[in-house]
């Protein structure tokens, strides 16, 4: 149904992605999203800031300390590229809190700052961003600061009610208040918008 080759300077990634998907879509006459990435809210046009962030991204998500550190780098190097990145600032901030708690205790404090400052630069890029916004509320309920942390994440339910990130840790926050019926119609969200992932499933349990 479809064949052709690209030969292109990779000045601008995002573009070529959204050339082939959308002659992938028109062969087989379907809608596909590739191109909404590089327009998404707090993303960069920065090809080497966006490596940086997909590495460090990965890196993270497979935890350990050795992958956690070589994450953070990954993720620094994308802000140094880009500083408006928002999308890597939010993931910064996570990754942050990880190193603190699971893997650097003796370097808490320092983290832990690192992790306010990321959270309120990406806030500062993309407040109607639904990842800033979860990002900063992480930040409130780390202070303890209940009432702020529930208004971001109303906010960012008000924007995006079926993203599986703000299903899953609303439903974290609600079950760490005391409301626990609260927490499992978000957790019930979460796993239908994601039913091969352990984490709500779990949390659900």
């Amino acid at each position: 149904l479809w064949s052709q080759s690209y030969d292109r300077d990779l000045s601008d990634i995002f573009s070529i992605q959204e050339d082939i998907a959308k002659s992938v879509a028109d062969a087989l006459q379907i809608t596909l999203g590739v191109g909404e990435l590089g327009r998404a809210t707090g993303m960069t046009r920065n090809v080497e800031a966006y490596e940086a962030y997909l590495a460090g991204r990965s890196m993270v998500s497979k935890l350990g300390k050795e992958n956690v550190i070589a994450g953070i780098e990954q993720l620094e190097q994308a802000v140094t590229l880009d500083p408006d990145f928002a999308a890597a600032w939010t993931v910064l901030v996570g990754a942050y809190a990880v190193a603190s708690v699971s893997y650097f205790p003796d370097r808490g404090d320092e983290y832990e700052t690192k992790a306010d400052k990321a959270a309120n630069r990406a806030i500062l890029l993309a407040p109607e961003s639904v990842p800033s916004l979860l990002a900063a509320a992480s930040r409130r309920v780390f202070a303890r600061d209940w009432t702020q942390a529930e208004v971001l994440y109303k906010k960012a339910y008000q924007l995006m009610p079926n993203d599986y990130e703000l299903n899953l840790f609303y439903g974290y926050f609600l079950m760490d208040v005391g409301r626990s019926r609260d927490a499992m119609e978000f957790n019930q969200r979460a796993v239908k918008s994601e039913p091969l992932f352990i984490r709500p499933i779990a949390s659900l349990g």
